[in-house]
């Protein structure tokens, strides 16, 4: 009966006694809101964009386009809200659009375990147009875009990206312009 006793009183002294693991996944404190200024410039090197013509062709033949954009956000270390402002420009020229919106972002890393310089970043924007279309008069338009990237940040200060998104120009019941978009491009974190 002595020994029952006394394995019973060592058996929570010996649960505690047990190591941790050490490569054990520890939870990543993404800070305090405000912590993270972004300033960042994106190039759009390809864009493919359709104009929506209601039905006058078959099929729509998509623009080959370009543009930039740039974005100053606030957030923590796994999103931000900001401002995003881009120019997409057709090689036919056959229109120009201009967009500003309000945009958020969240991201994650890919390797949670080992150095922390790759993230998943997805964003969103909403906000309004001016497409410049050649042939008809230019107007004001709602603009929405959804982005999915890679962001890599060797330094706390500076990240490089790439990412795939897609956008649309239009207003409620009409879309005019659709279509998707790549982009490359860096910021500073401050």
């Amino acid at each position: 009966m002595a020994s029952v006793r006394s394995f019973l009183v060592l058996l929570p002294l010996a649960a505690c006694a047990t190591p941790v693991d050490p490569v054990a996944p520890v939870a990543r404190d993404p800070g305090t809101w405000g912590q993270r200024v972004l300033l960042e410039a994106n190039a759009i090197p390809a864009a493919w964009l359709t104009r929506d013509l209601d039905g006058t062709s078959v099929e729509p033949e998509a623009e080959d386009a370009y543009g930039y954009g740039l974005r100053f956000g606030i957030g923590n270390a796994d999103q931000s809200i900001g401002v995003l402002a881009q120019g997409f420009h057709t090689d036919a020229e056959v229109f120009d659009a201009a967009t500003l919106g309000l945009d958020t972002d969240v991201r994650t890393p890919l390797d949670k375990e080992g150095p922390q310089w790759f993230f998943l970043r997805a964003g969103a924007t909403l906000g309004s147009a001016w497409l410049d279309p050649v042939d008809d008069d230019a107007g004001m338009q709602l603009a929405a875009q959804l982005r999915l990237g890679i962001d890599f940040q060797p330094a706390e200060r500076f990240l490089l990206h790439v990412g795939f998104g897609g956008i649309v120009f239009g207003h409620p019941g009409e879309t005019e312009v659709y279509g998707t978009f790549v982009t490359v491009g860096g910021g500073l974190v401050f």
